[in-house]
């Protein structure tokens, strides 16, 4: 026996369904709300959303979408996306397979499908994070990999935590609370004097609300930038980003001047610590040279609210111009490395300017790209 599987274009009577196939996958899409959020109120337009559809039981199985946006691109702005959600319900599918059903392989008809929609909605690059399991698909569907490196920096600020991660080390595990006991206080001084010998700064973070037309000059002076690739930052994408009170904004000021903005994410995560993320930060291009001070400033900040460690993820792309790693290692952040796979599809609008968009370098990313997606 075989089974045919329909691609075809989301409609608001599938909403139910898919919602409940995401939230199977996502913590941030449990309800309705959620999901409409995310996919249909985005200032951008509503995402273009492709759907799987296991044909005799009329049973939705897939779902793939683009959620729209713009993008600054050698300073020029460009309408693009963000390539989302390629989920399928395996054990569906699997109970099909174990009952002797021939299923016809639909991952890369799926994408491909989205990717024909979002460029007739005038989509010109569309870059996305996959999975390894994912990331054969898109490249079959045309996407092209960006070959990049990605590290995890955090800094403990409470030994409870840094008694886990050594909990993690065999050799360590039967002593990590005592190890933790001494080490802790130990980088706690060495961070201390780090900051004494640094002398004042000058930078302060003022607290806001929300994004206005004060933080667009941010926004505006990365655009004109000929030589970055970087997601809108204009008010209303962020505050459709980090609306939540979980995410704590400032501007970052500097001799009584504004020169950026940081967003920082304060949460439990799935290990049960309160953790601080620095999810998104950008100055004017006079003001990279703050960052150390602002790192400091924002220690501080994730101290306020109780946590117990503060995590930065760090992509190698443009930011290395600044020497932002070498600012967070020197302040006894730890690193490792992590696995990002980031894939680009392109219109032929940009086709001329492949190799230039393939160089991660080029690139400016943060947090604002992968947080709550």
């Amino acid at each position: 026996m075989e089974r045919n599987i329909n691609i075809r274009n989301y409609r608001e009577e599938d909403t139910p369904a898919v919602v409940g196939l995401l939230s199977g996958f996502y913590d941030n899409v449990k309800t309705e709300e959620d999901w409409r959020r995310l996919y249909l109120d985005n200032p951008a337009g509503s995402a273009v959303i492709s759907l799987a559809e296991e044909t005799s039981g009329k049973k939705l199985i897939g779902h793939y979408s683009v959620i729209k946006m713009e993008m600054s691109v050698f300073g020029e702005k460009r309408f693009c996306g963000k390539g989302e959600g390629e989920i399928f319900d395996l054990p569906f599918l699997i109970g099909l397979l174990k009952r002797g059903v021939k299923i016809e392989p639909s991952s890369e008809k799926l994408i491909r499908h989205t990717m024909n929609a979002a460029l007739a909605c005038g989509l010109e690059m569309v870059c996305t994070n996959p999975n390894d399991l994912a990331l054969k698909s898109h490249i079959a569907a045309g996407y092209d990999s960006l070959r990049q490196e990605f590290s995890i920096f955090v800094l403990p600020l409470k030994s409870r935590y840094l008694s886990h991660v050594l909990t993690k080390k065999k050799n360590l595990a039967g002593t990590a609370c005592f190890i933790s006991s001494l080490v802790a206080p130990l980088i706690h001084f060495l961070y201390s004097v780090k900051v004494l010998f640094f002398g004042r700064t000058g930078v302060c973070l003022d607290p806001i609300g929300s994004f206005d037309s004060r933080t667009d000059i941010f926004a505006e002076a990365l655009g004109k930038d000929k030589h970055v690739i970087a997601i809108d930052r204009s008010a209303g994408h962020l505050n459709w980003r980090f609306g939540k009170e979980e995410y704590k904004k400032y501007v970052i000021r500097d001799g009584g001047k504004d020169i950026g903005y940081a967003v920082l994410h304060v949460f439990i995560n799935p290990n049960g610590f309160k953790e601080a993320c620095l999810v998104d930060y950008l100055f004017l291009p006079e003001g990279w040279g703050k960052f150390k001070g602002t790192i400091v400033k924002i220690t501080e900040e994730a101290k306020k609210y109780d946590s117990d460690l503060l995590r930065v993820n760090y992509m190698h792309d443009r930011k290395e111009t600044f020497g932002l790693a070498g600012v967070l290692k020197e302040l006894f952040f730890t690193k490792r490395s992590d696995k990002r796979n980031i894939t680009v599809f392109l219109s032929s609008q940009l086709e001329d300017e492949k190799e230039k968009i393939l160089d991660i370098k080029n690139w400016f990313f943060t947090d604002l790209y992968f947080e709550g997606y």
